[in-house]
């Protein structure tokens, strides 16, 4: 029998991101991530892979190498190389005929996002301003205003500014100024940052933008243009709040970004299109109710990326027409790109299958492997992954997957794990997902452990379209469970559990969940709270991911203003529950975590401890909301199959 899936065997994986197609079709570069446990870091290295097939090209051997972009004429790749010593990334570019590097850009603070110039003579490129008080810092007259920004924060918030450089290096020149920034936040609930975008005659480069550089104006985004020649800035029109990742098309004057479907941000992300001087432009795919979740033009089509039910999937919008579906087979899609001739690469992987990268042709041909980085774990024994669909009592009907014990026999039962994924604007998928944030490795790790494991996606997850993930907003935790619970009872409902042996657990708003559930429920022999949200109050003040407004336009305004606003945060904040919590309960968290405060974990520790219940608080060192270093993300990973294998 193949080995089973556990953590020393999937220390071999290979991960694949930021695929980009040469303009003639014939080329993808992308980044190579592997594990340096020597090191204790992940490595990052640019490959060239031929689409025909035939040997790779390592561009950069890394370890910090990323964000590959071709010259519009094919004859130069250009990408990010960290400085580790500087802790700064700078645009270097390769020119494959003689294979020499240049470091075009020396920027002090670092470069964010770039992109080339349609004639290939100059980069765009943001970075941020220098510290208002960095001289005076020295001598510790460092005192300074915090504005709208996470508890962690140690310095004044300086926005990021667009500046142009030649391609083959040279002095710099600043473009834009003022107290506003280039986008450059973690928007609360879809959408993200995106490279400067030129227009195909060159004159003017469009962003989205904030109006300041505090963490909480990620919900205030716009679309702005810049004049290349004279620095003008504006915006499309009046600004709209969470609107992300414009891109103009190759030829003519459209962009699409992303923007929500609505009622409010918590709903389906659609793809608009517009052209600067007709307003924010035309929704593309307000009748195609599915998240869109990133964008890419093939010459005048447009290419999309959704989460559709259990997969992340591909379509293309020609202009003037409705999204049609591109076949991708049993594949999940991960990062992808699309040429100018209708092909698309992509990273694709199943359950069972790891990330590989895939080309297709056109639309209506197959994808195609082009790589086979993971043959090995190709051979591992997955357990079978099964989707299911089931319907709460209010009638909302959800999806999820349910992770079969490997070796299960017929008329044995078996312990239950659920968990959650985070989000909650997110979703479990037929996809071999890497980490146990969302849910499959954990899937897979029990599974070989002989327990079946629930992944649902609840109400507010981002496959099913607007009104199931609308359906949370201002009933973050009773909704949701209701799902959870009708899904563990149709499960249960084969006869196959062990029902004195269910845990759960979660990571960010997973954790939510199963601080929520096991405040309501008494059923369980342990729970995981990973990096676990489980205060609103606590979220709203301090955390530095989207800060005010993740919370605010989750539970309908601020706590601040009024009693009625601040019981609302109360009575749907786990921590409210916790003195009706029996279950032993493991909560880990990162020690510089501020997009769930690290502080809830500490709350959540003491409300348990003071009260007799079984409880461990582990804390990451180094850790935003994850570790990212591979021996403490194995050990984050060891912890919780411990905790759980010890309880079932």
């Amino acid at each position: 029998m193949a080995d089973l899936v556990t953590l020393a065997a999937l220390r071999a994986l290979i991960s694949l991101s930021d695929p980009r197609l040469s303009p003639d079709g014939t080329r993808v570069a992308y980044v190579r991530t592997t594990a340096d446990l020597a090191h204790d870091r992940m490595d990052h290295a640019l490959i060239v892979q031929p689409v025909a097939g035939g040997a790779a090209r390592v561009v950069d051997p890394g370890p910090f190498a990323g964000a590959p972009r071709w010259s519009p004429d094919g004859t130069r790749l250009a990408y990010l190389r960290h400085d580790a010593k500087h802790d700064e990334d700078q645009i270097v570019v390769v020119r494959f005929g003689s294979g020499a590097h240049v470091t075009v850009t020396h920027a002090a603070n670092g470069v964010e996002h770039y992109a080339w110039s349609p004639d290939g003579r100059r980069f765009a490129y943001d970075t941020p301003d220098d510290e208002p008080n960095a001289t005076a810092a020295k001598a510790h007259d460092d005192l300074f205003s915090v504005g709208n920004n996470g508890f962690l924060t140690d310095k004044p918030a300086v926005p990021s500014h667009l500046w142009l450089v030649a391609s083959g290096g040279g002095a710099p020149q600043r473009l834009t100024h003022g107290t506003w920034s280039v986008y450059e936040g973690v928007p609360p609930f879809a959408g993200g940052t995106a490279d400067p975008s030129w227009s195909p005659d060159g004159r003017t480069i469009v962003i989205a933008r904030s109006p300041d550089a505090d963490d909480a104006a990620t919900d205030r985004s716009s679309i702005a243009v810049v004049d290349v020649a004279s620095a003008a800035v504006h915006d499309v029109d009046a600004p709209h709040h969470y609107v992300y990742e414009p891109a103009f098309a190759p030829a003519g004057g459209a962009f699409a970004y992303l923007r929500p479907h609505g009622p409010g941000p918590i709903s389906a992300f659609d793809a608009i299109v517009a052209t600067p001087g007709d307003g924010m432009g035309e929704d593309r795919t307000i009748a195609f109710d599915r998240d869109v979740a990133a964008l890419r033009w093939s010459g005048n089509v447009l290419v999309v990326g959704m989460v559709d039910h259990l997969r992340n999937g591909l379509a293309v919008i020609p202009p003037g027409g409705a999204p049609q579906e591109v076949d991708v087979g049993a594949l999940s899609v991960g990062d992808f790109d699309a040429g100018p001739h209708g092909e698309i690469a992509f990273v694709g992987t199943t359950p069972s299958r790891p990330p590989e990268l895939y080309v297709v042709r056109a639309p209506g041909a197959a994808p195609r492997a082009i790589t086979a980085v993971n043959a090995r774990l190709r051979a591992l024994h997955y357990a079978r992954v099964e989707p299911i669909r089931w319907k709460a009592s209010d009638g909302m009907v959800s999806e999820g997957l349910l992770v079969h014990p490997v070796g299960e026999r017929p008329g044995v039962k078996y312990p239950l794990l659920v968990w959650h994924h985070g989000g909650p604007e997110a979703a479990v998928n037929l996809g071999f997902d890497e980490g146990t944030d969302e849910g499959l490795p954990i899937g897979q790790f029990g599974a070989a452990r002989g327990w079946y494991v629930f992944l649902p996606n609840y109400r507010g997850s981002d496959d099913l379209g607007t009104a199931h993930e609308h359906a949370i907003f201002e009933d973050p935790g009773t909704g949701p469970m209701r799902d959870v619970m009708a899904g563990i009872a149709a499960i249960e409902g084969r006869g196959v559990i062990d029902m004195t042996r269910e845990c759960v657990g979660g990571h960010s708003y997973g954790g939510f969940m199963t601080g929520w559930i096991i405040g309501h429920d008494a059923r369980w022999r342990c729970a995981v709270v990973g990096d676990g949200a489980v205060d609103w109050l606590q979220a709203y003040d301090l955390s530095a991911a989207g800060n005010l407004a993740w919370t605010r336009d989750s539970l309908g305004g601020s706590p601040w203003e009024s009693a009625a606003m601040f019981e609302r945060y109360r009575i749907d904040s786990p921590i409210t529950y916790a003195p009706q919590v029996r279950t032993p309960t493991l909560i880990l968290t990162g020690l510089v975590d501020q997009t769930v405060p690290f502080s809830e974990s500490w709350t959540l520790f003491h409300a348990l401890r003071d009260r007799g219940v079984p409880v461990r608080l582990i804390g990451i060192p180094t850790a935003h909301h994850t570790p990212h270093d591979p021996i403490r993300l194995d050990s984050y990973e060891q912890h919780i199959l411990d905790w759980i294998t010890a309880h079932l």
